[in-house]
C-alpha cells in the first residue's frame, strides 16, 4: 500500500487528475462515485478501504478534513492495510478488513503540512506518502483548460472500463507473473538509479511506489494499444516529489535543502553517533 497525495493551489488540475484515475474503474463523480472526501471520520476512511479493497482509495481536498490527527492516523492505517476494532481487555485487537490498494489524494499542500506547526510529527509520513507538487494538466493557460474540460467531459461518459480489462489481462497471461515480478525488480532499480533520485533521501520509498505504477503503464500500452504519453507520469511524480514542479522558485528551493539535510543527517553533530 502507497499514498499519492497532489499538493499545490487551487484550479492546478488535481481534482481532474483524481477524476481519472477513478474512470478506470468506476463513475468519476463525488457522493456517487467513486471520489470520495477528505470530510469523513478516521472510522468511515478505513470502512471504504475495506469496502473497496484493491480498487484505489480516492480523497479530495484535505482542506476539508475535520483534523489534522484524523489525516495522520489514517495514512498509517491504510498503509499497514487493515482495520481493526476496539481490542477487548487481555485481547487483541478484532481484524476488521484488509485491503492491497493505494490512496490517492489532494489538497492545496503537503500532506505532512496541513496545519501550522503539523509538520511529520512522527516522522514517518514522508515514508508512507508520494508528495506531488505542480500542476497535472501543465501550465496555466486557455489551451489546457479546455483540455482539461474536454477530458472531464469524455471520462464522464465513458468510465468503468480499463481497470478490469487490466485485471482480465493478468489473468489471462498468468504464466508470465514471474517474468512481470522480475520486470518490476528492474524498473525499481532503473528509477532508483537516477542521478535525481540517487542525490535525494527518497530513493528507497518512492522507487517502489513508481515502480508499481509504471508497470501497470507498461502493461497497458503493450496488451491494449494504447497511446503512450506525451509527458512521461513516472518523471512527473518523480519530479514532483523532489519539489521540481513547483512554480514558486522558493519551494523549489525549499525542497531540494530538504532533500540535502535528509540525506547528510550524519554530518550534523551528533547525529553520527550511534551508541545509542
Amino acid at each position: 500500500n502507497f499514498v499519492v497525495h497532489f499538493g499545490d493551489k487551487t484550479s492546478a488540475g488535481k481534482t481532474t487528475a483524481l477524476s481519472f484515475a477513478a474512470s478506470v474503474w468506476g463513475r468519476p463523480a463525488r457522493g456517487n462515485g467513486l471520489v470520495g472526501s477528505w470530510d469523513q471520520t478516521a472510522n468511515r476512511y478505513a470502512m471504504d478501504a475495506s469496502m473497496y479493497c484493491n480498487i484505489p482509495l480516492i480523497l479530495d481536498e484535505t482542506r476539508v478534513a475535520r483534523d489534522y490527527d484524523t489525516v495522520e492516523q489514517f495514512i498509517y492505517t491504510f498503509w499497514e492495510g487493515v482495520e481493526r476494532g476496539r481490542a477487548a481487555s487481555g485481547s487483541a485487537a478484532e481484524v476488521k478488513g484488509r485491503w492491497r490498494s493505494t490512496l490517492i489524494s489532494s489538497g492545496e499542500g503537503p500532506i505532512t503540512r496541513m496545519q501550522e506547526g503539523a509538520v511529520d510529527r512522527h516522522g514517518g509520513l514522508a515514508a508512507r506518502v508520494v508528495e506531488v507538487r505542480g500542476r497535472p494538466m501543465g501550465r496555466e493557460c486557455e489551451e489546457n483548460r479546455e483540455a482539461a474540460d474536454g477530458l472531464l467531459r469524455r471520462i464522464n461518459g465513458n468510465y468503468g472500463h480499463l481497470g478490469p480489462r487490466l485485471v482480465q489481462t493478468l489473468l489471462a497471461y498468468r504464466r508470465n507473473w514471474p517474468e512481470l515480478l522480475s520486470a518490476y525488480d528492474t524498473i525499481k532499480s532503473e528509477i532508483n538509479q537516477r542521478p535525481e533520485i540517487r542525490r535525494s533521501a527518497i530513493a528507497g520509498r518512492i522507487g517502489a511506489s513508481a515502480a508499481v505504477l509504471e508497470l501497470a503503464g507498461r502493461i497497458l500500452h503493450d496488451t491494449m494499444d494504447l497511446p503512450l504519453p506525451t509527458v512521461d507520469p513516472v518523471a512527473f511524480m518523480l519530479d514532483g516529489a523532489l519539489g521540481l514542479n513547483a512554480e514558486d522558485r522558493s519551494i523549489r528551493v525549499m525542497y531540494r535543502m530538504r532533500e540535502w539535510l535528509f540525506s547528510h543527517e550524519a554530518h550534523f553533530w551528533g547525529r553520527h553517533d550511534t551508541s545509542g
